[in-house]
């Protein structure tokens, strides 16, 4: 069971290769690749840089995604992004 739900990537057009950084993400507090760093991080430079073609025309995607349906403590700044890998402290 995956804390998000797999038909909203779908719904919000995630790519199908970038699914499995997110449900590691969510899930297990595992940190992603450079491009899902950044767009979690709301480094929106670094994620343009770090994208490839595909997750650069979807970043409007990640951020309806993030915004309506991620845990508020999973996204949005450099601070949240740590406290999200190491939930304890």
């Amino acid at each position: 069971m995956h804390l998000i739900d797999q038909a909203l990537y779908d719904v919000y057009g995630i790519p199908l290769h970038m699914r499995d950084g997110l449900n590691f993400w969510f899930d297990h507090h595992r940190e992603p690749g450079g491009f899902l760093q950044a767009v979690l991080q709301n480094d929106l430079v670094r994620a343009v840089m770090c994208g490839d073609a595909i997750n650069r025309s979807c970043l409007h995607s990640y951020v309806l995604f993030l915004t309506n349906e991620a845990p508020d403590a999973s996204y949005g700044s450099h601070q949240k992004y740590l406290d999200w890998i190491d939930p304890v402290k």
